[in-house]
């Protein structure tokens, strides 16, 4: 850690056999069992099991709207019942000298059969290329090059990952804020007690989580299913439907998202749970939306709304009803169009329409000497905070993420990064990693629920003349900002 960490717990002892970042203290133990199994048989059949399930069910539904995604925090929940019922029900017999139960299924065993089953679990980018191939040049390769192409593009991913490790994973200030929830989670599941959650009483953690994660598995069919409006509460919008200049202003769907509210968690974690990223991040994330977005950008389209998004329907497959539309494909054979057929030269060289943001690679550049410089002359100012690739990095998401997806996010993050850490700082130890686990596991499993009972069977169709069309899910589209008039 460096004098100029804005992470580092300045005001801490020095600790021995523990992190100087607060953050770690609080979901990574510092205690280990070297004689606690790992690498079992166990560990190893249930991990290639999932290693197959869950990335084979996310390609699938990856070309689906609307889709599933068993994300790594739900794989990390559903492996733990799998494998205590393996310790409590299975023989202690070896197979080739292996024991097949060891005994409790121990918290290593669920790292190691988390990674395994989560490592490769998204959509490999690789898999647009060849449905775009496919679908919009008709160009139809056999598995082999099907099966290279993917291939090669995750080894040289993994290879990059492996010789960037000692850089980005091996210092201990490369916190990577989003696995301390998994931590926490791991550590919550197992009981496991360690110094950095600190002597605060009250209700243990593995409590706290059962509470959080029923809580946020119940709520998540309000908006997610039942009251489609409490995640696009666009409450502005709903008093002034046809005013143009609130729905550019306050709508979500549009326009520049100033209602500030949702009641929907998987909204406010789209970008990262604001419960995990410390606040100074969060704090440049949400200055170089506002600075781009809410000031930059309108001042430059003046008012003009189609600046943000696009709505292609049925690039992939006209037939609507069976749902595989493909959305991830269309913008990648919108960007293959872009930068391959068109090319960049057409766009970017001089005299072309988009040559004004080649010097945008100058001022990213210039940019961060700024408070480097000012943080060498006076190291404590405020200017370690300010972080320029930080700050313009949060932008880069948006579209698909809106300002529904940044304005709650920044709110919930000072919240609970600034306000509950430094003047409850106890309770933030013990249970913000916690909470953030039971929300985003809650989410998780109730959207798969959700998905598999309610709108995967018969085609969506299940309360298409009930729940689905009644204000609250339909009824509140009616704006303006929703119908392309913003």
């Amino acid at each position: 850690a460096g004098w100029d960490d804005p992470n580092l717990d300045d005001d801490a002892i020095m600790f021995e056999d523990d992190s100087p970042y607060p953050e770690v203290r609080a979901s990574v133990s510092n205690c280990d069992d070297p004689d606690m199994p790992a690498s079992t048989l166990r560990a190893w059949l249930i991990g290639v099991v999932f290693a197959v399930f869950i990335p084979g069910l996310n390609q699938f539904f990856y070309f689906r709207y609307p889709s599933v995604t068993i994300s790594s925090i739900a794989a990390q929940l559903m492996i733990f019942p799998i494998g205590r019922l393996w310790g409590a029900i299975m023989p202690d017999k070896k197979i080739f000298g292996l024991s097949i139960n060891p005994g409790q299924f121990t918290i290593k065993e669920h790292v190691l059969t988390t990674v395994m089953a989560t490592v490769a679990g998204q959509s490999a980018y690789a898999t647009d290329l060849i449905a775009v191939q496919r679908v919009f040049y008709q160009q139809t390769w056999g598995f082999m090059y099907q099966w290279l192409i993917v291939m090669s593009t995750q080894l040289m991913g993994f290879s990059l990952g492996g010789i960037a490790r000692r850089f980005l994973v091996a210092p201990p200030s490369m916190i990577w804020p989003a696995n301390l929830v998994s931590c926490a989670l791991f550590n919550t599941l197992h009981s496991q007690y360690f110094s950095g959650q600190g002597n605060r009483d009250g209700i243990t953690r593995e409590r706290f989580f059962l509470y959080v994660f029923l809580g946020s598995f119940f709520w998540y069919f309000v908006p997610g299913y039942l009251f489609g409006a409490l995640s696009y509460f666009a409450w502005v919008t709903w008093i002034f439907p046809k005013s143009a200049t609130v729905g550019a202003l306050f709508g979500y769907h549009r326009g520049m998202g100033m209602s500030v509210i949702t009641f929907d968690w998987a909204q406010i974690a789209y970008i990262g749970s604001p419960l995990a990223i410390p606040w100074w991040a969060a704090a440049n994330v949400f200055a170089g939306f506002v600075v781009i977005f809410w000031i930059i950008a309108p001042a430059i389209y003046l008012g003009v709304q189609a600046w943000m998004f696009t709505n292609i329907k049925d690039m992939c497959n006209q037939q609507k009803e069976t749902f595989f539309i493909c959305p991830g494909t269309e913008v990648f054979g919108t960007a293959s169009i872009v930068w391959g057929v068109i090319g960049p030269a057409r766009q970017f060289s001089r005299g072309e329409i988009y040559y004004p943001l080649v010097f945008f690679f100058l001022i990213g550049a210039f940019l961060p000497i700024i408070p480097y410089m000012i943080t060498r002359r006076y190291p404590s100012s405020w200017a370690r905070y300010v972080n320029f690739p930080v700050l313009f990095s949060g932008t880069g998401l948006i579209p698909p993420a809106t300002a529904l997806n940044f304005v709650p996010w920044a709110l919930i993050s000072f919240i609970f990064q600034y306000v509950i850490r430094r003047r409850h700082f106890s309770w933030w130890a013990k249970y913000n990693y916690v909470l953030s686990a039971g929300l985003d596991a809650g989410v998780a499993i109730s959207v798969i629920v959700i998905f598999f009972t309610l709108q995967f069977p018969k085609h969506g169709s299940i309360g298409s003349h009930s729940v689905q069309t009644w204000w609250g899910n339909k009824g509140f589209k009616n704006t303006v900002e929703w119908n392309n008039s913003t």
